[in-house]
Protein backbone atom coordinates (compact mmCIF):
# COMPACT_ATOMS: atom_id res chain seq x y z
CA UNK A 1 0.00 0.00 0.00
CA UNK A 2 3.25 2.47 0.11
CA UNK A 3 5.00 1.42 -3.04
CA UNK A 4 5.50 3.99 -5.82
CA UNK A 5 2.46 2.31 -7.88
CA UNK A 6 0.59 4.05 -5.22
CA UNK A 7 1.39 7.35 -6.13
CA UNK A 8 -0.33 7.22 -9.00
CA UNK A 9 -3.39 5.29 -7.86
CA UNK A 10 -6.26 6.99 -7.94
CA UNK A 11 -5.57 10.16 -10.15
CA UNK A 12 -8.56 10.79 -12.32
CA UNK A 13 -7.02 14.01 -14.03
CA UNK A 14 -6.63 11.92 -17.80
CA UNK A 15 -3.86 10.45 -16.22
CA UNK A 16 -3.87 7.74 -19.09
CA UNK A 17 -3.47 10.43 -21.59
CA UNK A 18 -0.99 12.05 -19.43
CA UNK A 19 1.20 9.30 -19.54
CA UNK A 20 0.95 8.57 -23.07
CA UNK A 21 1.95 11.87 -23.97
CA UNK A 22 4.54 12.27 -21.60
CA UNK A 23 6.27 8.91 -22.62
CA UNK A 24 5.79 10.08 -26.21
CA UNK A 25 7.67 12.87 -25.48
CA UNK A 26 10.84 10.96 -23.74
CA UNK A 27 11.26 8.56 -26.92
CA UNK A 28 10.72 11.32 -29.32
CA UNK A 29 11.59 14.54 -28.25
CA UNK A 30 14.53 13.84 -25.72
CA UNK A 31 15.77 10.28 -26.89
CA UNK A 32 15.53 11.28 -30.84
CA UNK A 33 15.80 15.11 -30.86
CA UNK A 34 17.39 16.19 -27.53
CA UNK A 35 14.79 19.15 -27.85
CA UNK A 36 13.68 20.05 -24.45
CA UNK A 37 11.74 22.77 -25.19
CA UNK A 38 9.68 20.19 -27.33
CA UNK A 39 9.08 18.34 -24.07
CA UNK A 40 7.39 20.96 -22.35
CA UNK A 41 5.35 22.01 -25.24
CA UNK A 42 4.29 18.96 -25.39
CA UNK A 43 3.04 18.03 -21.94
CA UNK A 44 2.51 21.00 -20.55
CA UNK A 45 -1.63 21.49 -21.30
CA UNK A 46 -2.10 17.21 -21.05
CA UNK A 47 -0.62 16.76 -17.92
CA UNK A 48 -0.63 20.38 -15.77
CA UNK A 49 -3.41 18.90 -13.64
CA UNK A 50 -1.69 15.20 -13.33
CA UNK A 51 1.91 15.78 -12.77
CA UNK A 52 1.71 16.87 -9.30
CA UNK A 53 0.40 12.67 -8.51
CA UNK A 54 3.09 11.60 -10.47
CA UNK A 55 6.68 12.05 -8.25
CA UNK A 56 6.83 11.90 -4.74
CA UNK A 57 8.08 15.75 -4.90
CA UNK A 58 5.41 17.29 -5.90
CA UNK A 59 4.97 21.55 -6.19
CA UNK A 60 1.56 22.86 -5.93
CA UNK A 61 1.77 25.07 -9.24
CA UNK A 62 0.81 23.51 -12.31
CA UNK A 63 3.27 24.86 -14.79
CA UNK A 64 6.05 24.77 -11.91
CA UNK A 65 5.69 20.63 -12.30
CA UNK A 66 6.01 20.46 -16.06
CA UNK A 67 9.25 22.92 -16.26
CA UNK A 68 10.81 21.46 -13.41
CA UNK A 69 9.47 17.51 -14.70
CA UNK A 70 11.09 18.30 -18.15
CA UNK A 71 14.15 20.06 -16.74
CA UNK A 72 14.71 16.93 -14.68
CA UNK A 73 14.25 14.13 -16.62
CA UNK A 74 16.57 16.38 -19.10
CA UNK A 75 19.41 16.37 -16.31
CA UNK A 76 19.10 13.16 -14.67
CA UNK A 77 17.65 10.50 -17.44
CA UNK A 78 18.96 11.26 -21.19
CA UNK A 79 21.94 8.59 -20.80
CA UNK A 80 19.69 5.95 -19.32
CA UNK A 81 16.61 6.43 -21.60
CA UNK A 82 18.99 6.26 -24.54
CA UNK A 83 19.84 2.97 -22.95
CA UNK A 84 16.18 1.77 -22.04
CA UNK A 85 13.78 3.67 -24.49
CA UNK A 86 12.32 -0.11 -25.88
CA UNK A 87 11.21 -0.34 -22.45
CA UNK A 88 9.89 2.60 -21.93
CA UNK A 89 7.63 1.56 -24.71
CA UNK A 90 6.25 -1.00 -23.43
CA UNK A 91 5.50 1.06 -19.58
CA UNK A 92 1.66 0.29 -18.96
CA UNK A 93 -0.64 2.94 -18.43
CA UNK A 94 -4.04 1.96 -16.31
CA UNK A 95 -7.34 1.41 -17.45
CA UNK A 96 -10.01 3.60 -15.83
CA UNK A 97 -13.73 3.19 -15.82
CA UNK A 98 -15.87 5.39 -13.31
CA UNK A 99 -18.85 7.38 -13.12
CA UNK A 100 -18.61 10.78 -11.50
CA UNK A 101 -21.18 13.18 -10.05
CA UNK A 102 -20.07 16.89 -9.75
CA UNK A 103 -21.76 19.81 -7.57
CA UNK A 104 -23.59 22.58 -9.33
CA UNK A 105 -21.12 25.10 -8.89
CA UNK A 106 -17.57 25.44 -7.02
CA UNK A 107 -18.74 26.72 -4.39
CA UNK A 108 -20.94 24.13 -3.87
CA UNK A 109 -19.27 20.81 -1.34
CA UNK A 110 -20.28 17.43 -0.85
CA UNK A 111 -20.72 16.87 2.89
CA UNK A 112 -21.15 12.98 2.53
CA UNK A 113 -20.50 10.18 0.48
CA UNK A 114 -21.70 6.52 1.56
CA UNK A 115 -22.58 3.76 -0.31
CA UNK A 116 -22.28 -0.23 0.12
CA UNK A 117 -19.57 -2.23 -1.76
CA UNK A 118 -20.47 -5.80 -3.25
CA UNK A 119 -16.89 -7.66 -2.66
CA UNK A 120 -16.67 -9.17 -6.48
CA UNK A 121 -14.64 -12.41 -7.42
CA UNK A 122 -10.77 -12.26 -8.10
CA UNK A 123 -9.51 -14.88 -10.62
CA UNK A 124 -5.79 -13.87 -10.00
CA UNK A 125 -2.88 -11.57 -8.05
CA UNK A 126 -3.04 -8.19 -10.08
CA UNK A 127 -3.36 -4.65 -9.87
CA UNK A 128 -7.05 -4.00 -9.32
CA UNK A 129 -8.10 -0.99 -7.73
CA UNK A 130 -12.14 -1.01 -7.01
CA UNK A 131 -13.02 2.31 -5.03
CA UNK A 132 -15.56 5.25 -4.06
CA UNK A 133 -13.76 8.35 -3.59
CA UNK A 134 -14.39 12.14 -3.54
CA UNK A 135 -11.82 14.48 -5.89
CA UNK A 136 -11.56 18.46 -5.04
CA UNK A 137 -12.37 21.69 -7.50
CA UNK A 138 -8.03 21.41 -7.78
CA UNK A 139 -7.82 18.03 -8.65
CA UNK A 140 -5.30 17.63 -6.32
CA UNK A 141 -6.05 14.20 -5.03
CA UNK A 142 -8.12 11.38 -4.44
CA UNK A 143 -10.08 10.60 -1.21
CA UNK A 144 -10.90 7.23 -1.31
CA UNK A 145 -11.63 3.23 -0.02
CA UNK A 146 -9.73 1.28 -1.90
CA UNK A 147 -10.90 -2.47 -2.64
CA UNK A 148 -7.06 -3.44 -3.50
CA UNK A 149 -6.10 -6.97 -5.30
CA UNK A 150 -2.77 -6.98 -5.74
CA UNK A 151 -2.16 -9.93 -3.08
CA UNK A 152 -4.93 -12.04 -5.19
CA UNK A 153 -7.33 -11.72 -2.56
CA UNK A 154 -9.23 -8.66 -1.61
CA UNK A 155 -7.89 -5.90 0.75
CA UNK A 156 -9.77 -2.19 1.36
CA UNK A 157 -8.70 0.42 3.73
CA UNK A 158 -8.78 4.58 3.15
CA UNK A 159 -6.76 6.87 2.77
CA UNK A 160 -6.15 10.25 0.60
CA UNK A 161 -3.40 9.48 -2.63
CA UNK A 162 -1.69 10.96 -2.97
CA UNK A 163 0.48 14.37 -1.75
CA UNK A 164 -0.93 18.02 -1.07
CA UNK A 165 -1.04 17.14 1.73
CA UNK A 166 1.13 13.89 2.49
CA UNK A 167 -0.74 11.75 5.19
CA UNK A 168 -0.29 7.99 6.01
CA UNK A 169 -2.64 5.86 4.57
CA UNK A 170 -5.63 4.78 6.83
CA UNK A 171 -7.01 1.41 8.28
CA UNK A 172 -7.82 -1.26 6.50
CA UNK A 173 -9.28 -5.04 6.42
CA UNK A 174 -9.13 -8.21 4.24
CA UNK A 175 -12.45 -8.48 2.27
CA UNK A 176 -13.99 -12.24 1.32
CA UNK A 177 -15.44 -12.56 -1.91
CA UNK A 178 -19.32 -11.79 -1.71
CA UNK A 179 -18.97 -10.12 1.73
CA UNK A 180 -20.53 -6.25 1.78
CA UNK A 181 -18.85 -3.63 2.85
CA UNK A 182 -20.50 -0.42 4.48
CA UNK A 183 -18.95 2.85 3.66
CA UNK A 184 -19.11 6.46 4.73
CA UNK A 185 -17.23 9.44 4.48
CA UNK A 186 -18.51 12.47 5.48
CA UNK A 187 -17.03 15.96 6.49
CA UNK A 188 -16.92 16.80 10.10
CA UNK A 189 -18.99 19.76 11.33
CA UNK A 190 -15.57 21.56 12.06
CA UNK A 191 -14.93 21.71 8.81
CA UNK A 192 -11.32 20.20 9.72
CA UNK A 193 -11.61 16.80 8.69
CA UNK A 194 -13.49 13.65 6.91
CA UNK A 195 -13.83 10.56 8.44
CA UNK A 196 -13.99 7.23 6.85
CA UNK A 197 -16.04 4.33 7.96
CA UNK A 198 -16.19 0.58 7.06
CA UNK A 199 -17.75 -1.64 8.44
CA UNK A 200 -18.27 -5.55 7.17
CA UNK A 201 -19.53 -7.94 9.39
CA UNK A 202 -17.14 -7.78 12.82
CA UNK A 203 -14.68 -5.95 11.26
CA UNK A 204 -14.44 -2.56 10.98
CA UNK A 205 -12.20 0.95 10.82
CA UNK A 206 -12.59 4.37 11.66
CA UNK A 207 -9.85 7.11 10.07
CA UNK A 208 -10.16 11.07 9.98
CA UNK A 209 -7.92 12.89 7.34
CA UNK A 210 -7.40 17.09 7.64
CA UNK A 211 -9.07 17.54 4.48
CA UNK A 212 -11.84 19.77 5.49
CA UNK A 213 -10.52 22.69 4.04
CA UNK A 214 -10.68 21.41 0.32
CA UNK A 215 -13.58 21.47 -1.59
CA UNK A 216 -14.71 18.25 -2.67
CA UNK A 217 -16.99 18.47 -5.77
CA UNK A 218 -16.91 15.51 -7.14
CA UNK A 219 -17.84 11.88 -6.40
CA UNK A 220 -16.53 8.93 -7.91
CA UNK A 221 -17.15 5.48 -8.32
CA UNK A 222 -14.43 3.90 -9.90
CA UNK A 223 -12.59 0.81 -11.40
CA UNK A 224 -8.73 1.42 -12.44
CA UNK A 225 -6.47 -1.29 -13.57
CA UNK A 226 -3.42 -2.08 -14.73
CA UNK A 227 -1.93 -5.02 -16.77
CA UNK A 228 -5.20 -6.80 -16.21
CA UNK A 229 -8.63 -6.56 -17.20
CA UNK A 230 -12.30 -6.67 -16.17
CA UNK A 231 -12.17 -10.12 -15.25
CA UNK A 232 -14.02 -10.13 -12.30
CA UNK A 233 -17.88 -9.55 -13.37
CA UNK A 234 -20.41 -7.18 -12.43
CA UNK A 235 -19.32 -4.49 -9.79
CA UNK A 236 -22.67 -3.52 -7.60
CA UNK A 237 -23.25 -0.25 -5.11
CA UNK A 238 -25.92 -0.44 -3.29
CA UNK A 239 -27.64 2.41 -1.03
CA UNK A 240 -25.26 4.73 -2.68
CA UNK A 241 -26.15 8.51 -0.74
CA UNK A 242 -24.72 11.82 -1.68
CA UNK A 243 -25.41 15.02 0.48
CA UNK A 244 -24.33 18.58 -0.59
CA UNK A 245 -25.08 22.02 0.75
CA UNK A 246 -27.28 22.98 -2.11
CA UNK A 247 -31.26 23.15 -3.32
CA UNK A 248 -30.55 22.33 -6.28
CA UNK A 249 -31.17 18.74 -7.29
CA UNK A 250 -30.48 18.51 -10.85
CA UNK A 251 -27.05 17.26 -10.24
CA UNK A 252 -28.57 14.33 -8.65
CA UNK A 253 -31.60 13.43 -10.96
CA UNK A 254 -29.34 13.50 -14.36
CA UNK A 255 -26.85 10.91 -15.30
CA UNK A 256 -23.78 10.85 -13.68
CA UNK A 257 -20.72 10.93 -16.19
CA UNK A 258 -19.41 7.95 -17.76
CA UNK A 259 -15.84 8.63 -18.53
CA UNK A 260 -15.04 8.01 -21.92
CA UNK A 261 -18.55 6.14 -22.21
CA UNK A 262 -16.29 3.06 -21.49
CA UNK A 263 -18.52 1.48 -18.86
CA UNK A 264 -21.76 -0.63 -19.21
CA UNK A 265 -24.28 0.09 -15.89
CA UNK A 266 -27.61 0.26 -14.71
CA UNK A 267 -28.89 2.77 -11.82
CA UNK A 268 -32.09 2.73 -10.21
CA UNK A 269 -34.25 6.05 -10.68
CA UNK A 270 -31.95 8.92 -8.20
CA UNK A 271 -34.17 10.50 -5.46
CA UNK A 272 -33.40 14.31 -4.20
CA UNK A 273 -34.20 15.47 -0.94
CA UNK A 274 -34.35 18.46 0.17
CA UNK A 275 -33.82 20.02 3.84
CA UNK A 276 -31.83 22.88 5.55
CA UNK A 277 -30.16 24.15 2.53
CA UNK A 278 -28.77 20.73 1.64
CA UNK A 279 -30.10 18.06 -0.81
CA UNK A 280 -29.58 14.38 -0.12
CA UNK A 281 -29.66 12.64 -3.43
CA UNK A 282 -30.31 8.32 -2.62
CA UNK A 283 -29.58 5.79 -5.32
CA UNK A 284 -30.78 2.27 -4.53
CA UNK A 285 -28.40 0.42 -6.77
CA UNK A 286 -25.51 1.22 -9.04
CA UNK A 287 -24.01 -2.09 -10.91
CA UNK A 288 -21.23 -1.52 -13.48
CA UNK A 289 -21.84 -4.18 -15.17
CA UNK A 290 -18.42 -4.48 -17.68
CA UNK A 291 -17.03 -2.53 -20.12
CA UNK A 292 -19.06 -0.48 -22.94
Amino acid sequence: MRSVSRCKRGVLCDVMRCDQMTRKCLILAIIKEGNIERCKRSINETCAFALPFMFRSRPTSHRKPVNQYCSWVNMKFITPLLLVSLSLQNVEAATWYFLRWYTPSTSVQLQKFSMEMVVPPIKQAGTYYLWPGLQDTGNTGVYQEVLDGRKGAWWIGAGWCCSNPSLPWGSGFSAPVGSKVTISNTRDTNGINWTATMNMGSSSTKDSFPLGYKNMNQALLAIELTGVTWDFGPLTWNNVVMVMNTTQTAWCTKAPENYGSATKYTMTTPKAVTSGGLTTCTIDQVVMQGPA
